[in-house]
C-alpha cells in the first residue's frame, strides 16, 4: 500500500501558535504521531512523507537544553516509523540527500510521480511559485506545465489547515487535515472521486 502524509514539523515548537489543533498534544506530540502512523502503515507499506518532516531543532534545544544532536532524534523518530520511506523536499527540508538517507529514508525527491499523480511539497499552482525555494523553481515549473497541458492531479502538503483557492485538482496531506494519520493512495482516489460528483 501507498500512504501520503506532509508537514509533521517535528521539533518544531513554534508551529503550535499557528496551527492551535496541534496543542492538544502538548510534549507528547512525536509520541502520538508514531502511534497514528503505525496504526495504518506496516513495514511493507511505502510512505511518501511530503515534506517538512523535521525543522526548528535548535528552538527545542534551548528550550529543553538537549545534548543530542538533531540527527540522533530524527533517527530515534525514523526508526520507530515502519515502511519504506520517501523524502519529497520542502521548503524546510535544507539538509543533504545524503542526511536523509543516513536517517531512515529510501530515497529524497523533489517531485515524483506516484500512479498518475504528481507529488509536490507545494501545490503546483501559479500562485505558489514564487513560495517556492529558487533551486526547485525549474522542477515545479516543468510540473506546472504539465499539470496544466494534462490536467494531471497533484498531492501535496505545505498550506497546513489552510485551505486552497484556484488550484483545482489538488489534494492536501499535511498532516493537520489528516488527523494526523497517513492516508492510503485509493482513500485519496476515493475522496478526490467523490469531491467531483
Amino acid at each position: 500500500m501507498k500512504y501520503f502524509i506532509s508537514d509533521y514539523h517535528f521539533f518544531h515548537q513554534n508551529i503550535f501558535k499557528y496551527e492551535p489543533i496541534r496543542q492538544q498534544f502538548g510534549e507528547k506530540f512525536i509520541n502520538e504521531m508514531i502511534k497514528r502512523y503505525n496504526s495504518v502503515v506496516t513495514e511493507n507499506d511505502v510512505v511518501y512523507m511530503v515534506g517538512d518532516i523535521f525543522c526548528g531543532f535548535n528552538q527545542m534545544k534551548r528550550a529543553y537544553n538537549l545534548k543530542r544532536i538533531e540527527k540522533e532524534y530524527a533517527k530515534a523518530i525514523m526508526s520507530k516509523l515502519p515502511g519504506k520511506k520517501i523524502l519529497i523536499r520542502g521548503n524546510h527540508d535544507r539538509k543533504s540527500d545524503s542526511w536523509y538517507k543516513d536517517i531512515g529514508f529510501a530515497d529524497v525527491q523533489v517531485i515524483e510521480e506516484v500512479d498518475g499523480f504528481l507529488v509536490a511539497h507545494y501545490p503546483i499552482c501559479e500562485k505558489y511559485i514564487y513560495d517556492i525555494n529558487e533551486n526547485y523553481r525549474p522542477y515545479f515549473k516543468e510540473a506546472l506545465t504539465l499539470k496544466q497541458k494534462y490536467n494531471i492531479p497533484v498531492i501535496h502538503g505545505h498550506i497546513h489547515s489552510n485551505k486552497l483557492y484556484g488550484c483545482p485538482n489538488h489534494f492536501n496531506v499535511s498532516c493537520e487535515v489528516l488527523d494526523f494519520t497517513p492516508i492510503s493512495i485509493e482513500e485519496i482516489k476515493r475522496r478526490m472521486n467523490e469531491s467531483k460528483n
